[in-house]
This record gives C-alpha cells, structure tokens and sequence, in this order.
C-alpha cells in the first residue's frame, strides 16, 4: 500500500484523451476495456494485479514482484499481445517479442485500454490476441510526491510533475520500487530481492496547425531467485539474478491544417539489455532494438473515413552465452519488415460498416496479409459483430517455437514459414460480452 505524504493537484484545465484502440481513424466497432486513473491508483503493490481486472487476461510469474511475467489472452502465446506505451511498442525484439510484465511498474501510467482479438490489420504481426496500451498523457496539473514502506524493507515511492496548458503540457515522473524479498527454496535463508527504478519524460505542443508531442522512458530492474534444477525442479536456494535495462522513445508530428486530410509521422525506438548472472557471473545476456517509421493520414468525408499507413522496421537482437553439448547459444538476427495498412468505415444510417487490411513484408520471411470486417448497430444497446484474420512473424530461428504456437494458440500455421494465422469470430450482444 501507498501513504500520500504530499500531494497537490493545482488546475482543472484538461486536455483531451486519446487512447490507441482499435482504429487509426479513432471511431471503432470494438469494445475496449478502459481502466482509468483511480483503477491505476488502487492497484497496490504489484502492478500486474491491475491487469487481472481485464476479461480473458492470464498472467503466469515465476516468483514475486519482479520475477518473470507473462501475459497470455484467451490461449495465445505471450508474444501475441502487442503492448504498446503512449503508441510505441515496447515488446522486447530479442525476446521473441514478449513483454515481461515483471518488470513494469506504474510510474506515469494514467490510464490503459486493452483490446481483445486479433488486431494484426492495423497493428501488425504482434497484435495477433490483442492490444494493450498504456497511456501517460497528463489531463491536468499535478505535483505529488508518494512514499509507501512495508514488510521485508519494501519501499515504493515516486515523484510526480505535470503541467498542462491550452496548447501543450509536460511531465516528469520518478520511480523506485525496492524490496528484500522472501525465500522461495525450502531450505536456506537467502532471500531474493528486487529493486526497479523507472525515469519518464513526456511533453506535447500544438504549434500553428503542428501538433509535436514526444516522449521517453527509461527503466533498469534488477531481481534475484532461486534455481530449479532437474529432475525435480524444486526451488533451492541459491544466486541467480536478472538484470534488466529497458529504453524507449519517440515522437510525433501531427498537421491539422486541412479540413479532411490529417496526416501524421511517428517514429520510435525501442532498446533491450537483459543479464542473466548465477554466482554473481553472467551467464547469458540479450540485446535487443527495434526502430520504427510511420506515415499515416485520415481522409474524413460526411459518412466515409479512410486512413491510410506506411510503416518500416527494423529489429535486431543479439545473445551471448556459454555454449553447451546442446548448441552455440552465440548468435546475432536482423530483420526488416516493410508494411502497409488501409482502414475504412462508413455508415449506413443506424448501421456501421468497417473494413481494414495490412501487408507485411519481411525480408527474412515470407510476408502476411491480415484483414478485419466490421459492423456495428449505433443505437444504445445493440449489438456488434466483427470477424478478422491475424497474423504472426515468428523473428526465431528456432523451429520449435513455432511448432508450441501452432499447437496452443492458433488454427492455421505453416511451421517452415514460421507463420501463424489466427482466425476470430465475435458477437457482442446487449450485454457487451
């Protein structure tokens, strides 16, 4: 539990809220599941229990707070999730493209939107089960200081600064999560800690028809556990410890000059440095990095929008480690993906009609097409129904990965494509399920 020790909020002025979902042209057919600031807020000591509040979202750890997490959405893969934070992927490239929840931590976060199904028409190849997307955008002005301690000399603090104006705002948040941790072997004394410190900056400006906005975020944690060794795979105590250093940034340019074209770029970066020590010696390490280009624009009509993207990556990963009877684990991968997406929707009266299709094209395998049809009844209560195709670029070399996606998540693969397709039929009624 967090104790306020300070805490002043001195505007009320707003900025609008803008939460990625699942539309560029920003009107879906879709629910999406929004948990606001007070949700953030009462989420306690462990971040990932904020996320059990999502339907059809199971999260598997291998320990406390700042063991490894994963998220898996109604069956699929953890590598499935495209987890975005204020519209840049953060999933990490030499992970498989997984996003490890164990290192999270709600520094910033104001708010989250998630989004079922699969995604991969506008999102891409990760966005196979869904979407999350963390939002840090401040909505009013906020200077706060929060300080909680507890058991086994726990300590969660952060600091907070936010500033918003009629055409802009900024903020700055630090925030630092340590603990000694508990024992998790049957025998021996040692506890297993973990410390997690995370540093963001943000800030946006409209500037004549330009609206600018940038963002950064750094986090390095650091956990300790116990090894499970064969044939057992009983914890015993024993120094095994994860270091961690994530890093992302980007920024966007927006024109609003013309009254039905709105265009915009957005490019980002993404770094991942994870070591792996037992006895205080690294035995492997991970370096991962992905940069990403996007040009998209909406054209709005009376009834019509259209939006159309062009995006193109690049990933690199490399891993070092000891080589074994069982293999070299030393090796470095590149890949580059060149996509483009289009979206339209229309309405006919009380019934709304959405279509969307993404290509992707990457030059170490062979490319995908994803596609999604829409519909939606616009009066209160009524239903929607949409039906879509995803896919997903498994970046491994390891054809075993793909073999284990295919059995637990999908319904069409190619395992020498190292391509998987996941098709998805859904029907909300009155009740929204």
């Amino acid at each position: 539990m967090r104790l306020p020790v300070a805490a002043l909020a001195a505007s009320e002025d707003e900025i609008e809220q803008i939460l990625v979902s699942a539309s560029r042209i920003g009107v879906v057919d879709q629910r999406v599941h929004v948990l606001d600031e007070a949700d953030v807020d009462s989420a306690g000591f462990h971040p990932t229990d904020l996320l059990t509040l999502l339907p059809g979202f199971a999260l598997s750890t291998a320990g406390p707070r700042g063991a490894l997490s994963q998220a898996r959405v109604r069956g699929a893969e953890a590598n499935h999730l495209l987890v975005m934070v204020d519209g840049i992927q953060v999933n990490d490239p030499a992970a498989g493209s997984e996003f490890d929840f164990g290192s999270l931590d709600l520094a910033a976060i104001e708010r989250l939107g998630f989004l079922a199904g699969p995604q991969s028409a506008v999102w891409g190849s990760d966005a196979i089960a869904g979407v999350l997307h963390f939002d840090t955008t401040p909505r009013v002005d906020g200077r706060r200081l929060r300080v909680g301690y507890g058991s086994h000399h726990t300590t969660d603090a952060d600091i907070t600064f936010a500033q918003v104006a009629d055409r802009g705002y900024a903020k700055a948040v630090l925030g630092h999560v340590a603990s000694d941790g508990t024992n998790a072997a049957r025998t021996g004394a040692e506890d297993d800690g973990f410390a997690n410190t995370t540093v963001h900056l943000g800030a946006g400006r409209q500037t004549g028809n330009w609206d600018l906005s940038v963002v950064a975020r750094a986090t390095e944690a650091n956990a300790e556990y116990d090894p499970s060794p064969a044939p057992r795979y009983v914890p015993m105590d024993g120094d095994r410890t994860t270091r961690s250093r994530v890093t992302t940034v980007g920024a966007t340019a927006r024109l609003n000059g013309a009254d039905r074209f709105v265009p915009w770029l957005t490019v980002a970066s993404t770094h991942t440095n994870r070591e792996h020590a037992a006895d205080r010696v690294v035995s492997n390490a991970t370096i991962g990095r992905r940069d990403v280009a996007t040009l998209s624009g909406n054209l709005l009509l009376d009834r019509q929008r259209l939006n159309l993207t062009a995006e193109y990556e690049t990933e690199r990963f490399e891993q070092t480690g000891q080589a074994t009877p069982f293999g070299d684990p030393n090796h470095r991968q590149r890949a580059a993906t060149s996509s483009v997406a289009t979206e339209y929707q229309t309405d006919f009266g009380m019934l709304s009609v959405s279509a969307s299709a993404r290509g992707d094209f990457n030059d170490a395998f062979q490319g995908a097409l994803s596609y999604r049809l829409g519909a939606q009844h616009i009066p209160r209560h009524a239903g929607s129904s949409t039906w879509g195709v995803a896919s997903k670029i498994q970046r491994s070399s390891n054809a075993s990965a793909t073999h284990r996606m295919c059995s637990s998540a999908i319904r069409i693969c190619n395992p020498r494509r190292r391509l998987a397709t996941r098709l998805a039929w859904r029907n909300r009624g009155p009740t929204g399920r």
